[in-house]
């Protein structure tokens, strides 16, 4: 039984409306349309065969996890077709509101009965119909971030003939790749069988900048947009990085990737930035943070580790930026709000450290810690700094932290934070010391990671 192709089109309402009418009144019968009922009105579809309206529906099939959820109206409707072969090719039409990805899992992530619905159909194209002012300032977030999602992942793009410029070049910035068609009528649909066949996956690759080349950046023929990569290793200052994406971008539609702050040097964060919408999430712990004892023992992760950098380890900056960003010429002044302050040096010693079983039996073991920051300032002034460290905090019973030591601090037991104000001369230096012991039975594994950890 050969496959039922479908090609599932998104993007600006009164356009999606218009390309899949013109391509049911072609069709004469041979394609099927499903949509729900938000698109187009009761009116315009009740004279058009072959259109199906649903309600959209959400399931968790496979594991029932959330990246497991599909929409289960689209897939009952397509294997229906399937299994009547009531139509020769289907055209799955969403809501300028509709995420697509949960309509393509429809098609890989096995349901119920243990059945995808790629057994019975495949995805020959993800197809964008764009209007005149579909980027334009004015939509709501939640709109504009579907609506750029769309376009990332779409392989074809349908413009009106009388799309603007601006439209034309964040098209560019967000997806170079995809094929661009401008057409008034419904020949656009024989194109969507003549390339590879859609997958998720390769879509998701693309759309995270993972087939760009460091350094390279895409342009239109105007050359006002671009697609570039940031990279580095030297972590991001957390009050400026704030403090930047607090600001507007101009020109700026899209920008996501990882990253990492000097405060949170263990985590790696992760930006999601589309228009209006800006986003900041837990990536998950660098390896390099990882006691060495825990890392994967592969050859391949030994492969791995040797390009880490000697100080920041696997930490490092890969950031993708989308949008009509001018260009800087030599000489030029500009803003860049990432980095730490080179010209303040601030480094963390363990002095001394101890480690003693006492009690009876000698069952329970203490770790003392003695540990000094000092801070330099070469900055050409005298400054005030802001310094923080933090203890460990206990949340066992059996297992106590006690502060031995601690000069010129405000200590906040709840946390473990410490936090110093220090006033640094110029080309001088301040020092503070702190000491602290942990105490529990020997046998805690909390207690052994310190051994790791210190």
């Amino acid at each position: 039984m050969s496959q039922l192709p479908v090609t599932v089109l998104s993007g600006s309402s009164r356009a999606v409306f218009a390309r899949a009418k013109e391509v049911l009144e072609a069709s004469k019968g041979t394609v099927a349309v499903v949509a729900p009922a938000s698109v187009g009105t009761k009116r315009q579809v009740r004279t058009l065969t072959g259109w199906t309206t649903t309600t959209p529906k959400l399931a968790r099939w496979g594991e029932g996890c959330g990246c497991c959820t599909v929409r289960a109206d689209v897939a009952t409707k397509v294997r229906r077709i399937a299994s009547e072969g009531s139509a020769e090719r289907v055209l799955v039409v969403l809501g300028a509101g509709d995420d697509v990805v949960p309509v393509a899992k429809a098609f890989t992530v096995l349901d119920d009965r243990g059945r995808t619905l790629g057994d019975v159909a495949h995805i020959d194209a993800l197809v964008v119909a764009l209007e005149a002012g579909a980027f334009a300032p004015g939509r709501s977030a939640m709109g504009e971030r579907v609506l750029v999602q769309q376009v990332e992942l779409a392989d074809m793009v349908l413009l009106d003939p009388e799309v603007d410029s601006d439209t034309s070049d964040t098209l560019d910035a967000l997806n170079p790749e995809a094929r661009v068609i401008r057409a008034a009528d419904a020949s656009w649909a024989a194109a969507t069988g003549a390339g590879e066949r859609f997958t998720l996956d390769r879509a998701r690759q693309r759309a995270a900048g993972m087939l760009l080349v460091a350094g390279t950046e895409a342009s239109s023929g105007n050359d006002r947009v671009r697609r570039a990569v940031f990279r580095t290793v030297v972590p991001f200052h957390p009050e400026r990085l704030a403090a930047l994406l607090a600001e507007p971008w101009p020109g700026v539609v899209r920008a996501h990737g990882i990253f990492w702050v000097a405060s949170r040097s263990a985590h790696a964060g992760l930006l999601d930035w589309i228009g209006a919408h800006r986003a900041t999430r837990d990536g998950g712990v660098w390896w390099s943070a990882v006691p060495a004892s825990q890392r994967p023992q592969s050859e391949a992760f030994q492969q791995h580790m040797a390009s880490w950098h000697p100080a920041f380890g696997d930490r490092h900056h890969e950031l993708v930026v989308a949008g009509q960003v001018g260009a800087v010429v030599p000489g030029e002044t500009f803003q860049l709000a990432f980095g730490t302050e080179e010209q303040l040096k601030v480094e963390r010693r363990l002095l001394a450290r101890k480690q003693e079983h006492v009690g009876f039996g000698k069952k329970t073991v203490r770790y003392t810690f003695h540990f000094r920051i000092d801070v330099h300032n070469f900055t050409g002034k005298e400054q005030a700094v802001a310094l923080m460290d933090q203890l460990p905090v206990s949340e066992l019973d059996k297992v106590s932290v006690k502060v031995l030591s601690v000069n010129e601090q405000a200590h906040d037991p709840q946390t473990g934070i410490l936090d110093w104000t220090l006033t640094v001369p110029d080309q001088g230096a301040k020092s503070v010391d702190f000491e602290f012991s942990v105490t529990g039975p020997s046998d805690a594994p909390q207690l052994r990671s310190l051994e790791m950890m210190f």
